[in-house]
């Protein structure tokens, strides 16, 4: 009978640290997602004016335009584009589009339907990435397959219409217009706002409710027999 009670003593021991372990879990994760603002945050749209755009000549089947960019902020939602193209005629056709280091390493890939977008209009690509502030990064999208699309990029070679993360623009690896020739895009990032006190009230909530938690772990075992 004895040593039956000491095994029912370390499984109820056990038990209690499985939940006290996983509490704790909770609440680091519950205080990291507030710091350094992964509940907390805001947005920043980087602009394009593209009141004085052009567009490139019609694309031939599969070709690759290239825009260089330097993130301004390190977390970047999104990255919004405009192209223009027959939409009456975009059945079943897709583009692809990367996101990629300068070594030329895709961080994201994905393939788009035509028919979700709008010819003239801005389409946003959600990539959700972690990028280094100031280094070099493109983004790549093909023309579709179809040729008879009509597929033109937009852009604009007036600098004050640009969103100053723009540098290189590139369509099948060569230069395209003038030196000052950029695509019309933008560039949407998260930005943490880090509020201390904020952040501060929600540690102290979550740190006040983990010592509740544990006072009724501790009262449930206690009542165990």
């Amino acid at each position: 009978m004895i040593t039956t009670k000491r095994v029912q003593i370390r499984k109820i021991d056990f038990a209690r640290w499985i939940v006290v372990g996983v509490l704790t879990a909770v609440l680091l994760v519950f205080m990291w997602a507030a710091y350094p603002g992964y509940i907390f945050h805001g947005f920043f749209l980087s602009r394009t004016i593209s009141n004085r755009s052009k567009v490139t000549e019609v694309l031939s089947n599969q070709t690759l335009t290239t825009q260089y960019f330097v993130p301004q902020f390190p977390y970047l939602r999104s990255i919004q584009i405009a192209v223009e193209f027959e939409e009456e005629k975009t059945e079943n056709e897709t583009v692809a589009f990367s996101l990629c280091e300068e070594s030329g390493e895709a961080l994201f890939t994905c393939n788009i339907a035509l028919g979700e977008m709008k010819s003239g209009v801005y389409y946003d690509i959600v990539v959700d990435q972690k990028l280094k502030q100031g280094a070099v990064y493109y983004w790549n999208i093909t023309s579709p397959t179809d040729s008879t699309l009509g597929w033109r990029v937009m852009y604009t070679e007036n600098v004050d219409d640009q969103a100053p993360e723009n540098n290189l623009f590139f369509v099948d690896n060569n230069l395209y217009g003038n030196e000052n020739a950029q695509t019309i895009s933008q560039y949407n990032y998260y930005q943490h706002l880090d509020k201390a006190v904020i952040i501060a009230g929600f540690w102290m909530s979550g740190i006040l409710v983990y010592i509740i938690c544990l006072e009724i772990v501790d009262r449930i075992f206690k009542r165990i027999p």
